[in-house]
Parts: structure tokens; sequence; C-alpha cells
């Protein structure tokens, strides 16, 4: 700002105001630029305190919007099968979080838990009547004239047809009421009836030699025939 005095203010005195003013405003604006009167280079502010300002850097990713990435595109590029499979196992955390298929719970509990509780009680008849006079509880084959190895009927579709019905009625019976111990019990018997099926061939084995080994390889199935 430069002050322009009055015409009544003598000539000597306002030459001095308008020099002192023109200086005034060239400090102002010099040091509104930090720039130094008189001079035409750039002198960085200092600070007192030392302060140092960095620029600003972008913040990184929090881990939900990672997480929300990897669901956006993995659905993309895992593709229908990957989408199919992680449908299923949402839908049964769900079932298992409500106790009940919806529409087919009924069928599941009460149908084919009765259609399994009488293959089991048809399969041990049949198994019991079957080995006739080579029936026995022990893990040893029977030592009398008229037992022999059966390798036909029920023993044709697996090498322990018995304990295929034991194990069935046990399941069933588990899944019509509901029972979760009655489940659990049921596969350690599941367990119990297997290590006593590995000593039970293996005296099988030693009595009838290789005839019995051309039947373990003819019916391959434990319990379940085509499956184990």
């Amino acid at each position: 700002v430069v002050v322009c005095p009055p015409a009544w203010v003598p000539e000597s005195l306002a030459d001095s105001l308008e020099a002192d003013s023109g200086a005034g405003a060239r400090a102002v604006a010099a040091k509104a630029s930090h720039i130094s009167p008189g001079t035409s280079a750039y002198t960085p502010p200092t600070w007192s305190d030392n302060r140092v300002i960095s620029p600003i850097e972008p913040s990184e990713p929090s881990v939900f919007e990672l997480v929300f990435d990897n669901v956006r595109l993995g659905a993309k590029a895992d593709g229908e099968k990957g989408a199919g499979l992680f449908a299923a196992q949402v839908a049964l955390c769900a079932f298992v979080a409500g106790g009940d298929i919806p529409m087919v719970g009924d069928l599941v509990r009460v149908d084919l838990a009765t259609l399994a509780m009488i293959g089991g009680l048809l399969s041990l008849t049949l198994g019991t009547l079957e080995l006739g006079p080579a029936l026995s509880p022990w893990t040893l084959p029977a030592e009398n004239d008229r037992s022999e190895l059966r390798t036909d009927g029920a023993y044709g579709l697996a090498r322990h047809p018995m304990y295929t019905g034991l194990l069935l009625l046990c399941v069933g019976f588990a899944v019509l009421t509901d029972s979760a111990t009655r489940l659990g019990l049921t596969l350690v018997l599941a367990w119990v009836l297997n290590q006593k099926a590995d000593l039970e061939e293996t005296a099988l084995e030693d009595k009838y030699g290789e005839a019995y080994g051309e039947y373990s390889a003819k019916v391959s199935k434990r319990f379940l025939p085509f499956l184990f």
C-alpha cells in the first residue's frame, strides 16, 4: 500500500512518506512470499521447534476391505463349481445349526432311518442264517466238521454282512430318535467291529489259505457293498 499525502502536506515530508510506505509494502510482500527485501532468491521458512512437514501418503486398505475384495474377485475366478461347493457348505452348516432340513427333514429322519433299520435287520438275519454251524461270537473261526467258508449270498456282497446289519440298525435308530449320542456311539461301534474284522480275517486266512485270499480279492468290501 502506498500512502498518498494530501496536498497541504509540505513537499519534503510527502516524499518521505511515499518512500517509507513503498518500502513497507515491499517488506510485507517479501515476507508473504519468503523473499527477503532487496533479493530475488527463495528463502525457506524456519521453525523454532524443528518440525518437519511430510507429504500426505495414502492409507493402506483395511482387513475388511481386503477380505471384501477377495470375496468379490474370487467369486468371478472360482467358477460355477467353486460357487456351488461354497453354497453347499453354507447350506449344510445352516441345516446343522437348525437341526433339520427344510421340506425333506421328515423324509431323512423317518423314512430313510426306517429303511436303514429294515435293511440292517435283513442283513443281520441273512448273515446269521447263512453262516449256520460256523457262527461264533469270537474272532477265531468255529472248529467243527460242518463249518465252512461262505462266499455267496449275503457274503457275496460284503465279507461281514452281520456287522453291516448291526451298524445299519444302530444308525437308523440314532437318526430316528434324533440322538447325537447314539450316533457317536455307533461310530465307536464301527471302529470296534473294524478292529474285530481284522483279527477274524487273519484267522480265516490262516485256516483257509489261498481260498480266503481269492474270496477277499473278489469281495473287496467289508461292510457296505461298493463303499466300505
